[in-house]
């Protein structure tokens, strides 16, 4: 990429920067995806304090996160709709886990006994 740079044409230097651009890309992919391992190894870890409700919505939180993740990774033609639409069940996600985890804390909440 130096070689490039050093060059004095200015079609070189587009050229190194589009490849530090995919470069910096990469390792932004792999930042999310380590950061998304170390959440669902702290969700695995905090599953048996969490309520029923909680843990499914959390555990459908990390899977929309990841489905996510894999668009950014290998993005499609026609993907555009669905990154959208991911995007918004995220939020909505995140904001139910946020009521339900608020709920679960305050004073009086106990979730109905589940025969088992």
């Amino acid at each position: 990429m130096l070689s490039l740079w050093d060059k004095d044409t200015s079609n070189n230097k587009e050229t190194a920067i589009r490849e530090i651009n995919q470069y910096c890309r990469i390792l932004e992919i792999v930042g999310a995806r380590d950061e998304l391992t170390e959440a669902r190894n702290y969700y695995l870890k905090s599953r048996l304090y969490l309520s029923t409700t909680t843990d499914a919505s959390i555990k459908d939180f990390l899977d929309k996160l990841s489905d996510r993740l894999s668009y950014m990774e290998l993005p499609g033609g026609n993907a555009g709709e669905e990154i959208t639409s991911l995007q918004n069940e995220i939020s909505v996600r995140l904001d139910e886990i946020v009521v339900q985890m608020k709920e679960e804390l305050s004073i009086g909440y106990y979730e109905p006994d589940i025969p088992g």
